[in-house]
């Protein structure tokens, strides 16, 4: 549950209420992310993977055309698909960034 936590605040898929999400969220949901541990998330391959695990355990269901927008305006804000932990933070701290997510599940 905490892993899920870690990811969906951090995709803005659970409202973290006003409390701005804390460093320690993005560290969390990118460690998560990076399955292989080579100390970069693939923003197409690894987020949409880690993704369709939670949903389940978020009892929702994932909008593909969403997600696909989601993941295209991702990867087009950070100008690469393999990023870094700070790079990764940055990008998911974007407030437009963080309202394509949203909408990722109903």
């Amino acid at each position: 549950v905490a892993d899920s936590l870690a990811v969906s605040l951090v995709l803005n898929l659970h409202e973290p209420g006003e409390t701005p999400l804390a460093d320690q969220h993005f560290r969390d949901a990118f460690y998560l992310f990076d399955a292989d541990g080579d100390g970069y998330v693939d923003l197409t391959t690894d987020i949409t993977h880690k993704l369709r695990q939670m949903v389940d355990a978020l009892e929702c269901s994932v909008d593909e055309t969403a997600l696909a927008n989601a993941v295209t305006s991702t990867v087009h804000k950070c100008d690469q698909e393999r990023v870094s932990e700070e790079v990764f933070t940055a990008v998911f701290q974007d407030p437009f960034v963080r309202m394509q997510w949203r909408c990722v599940t109903n």
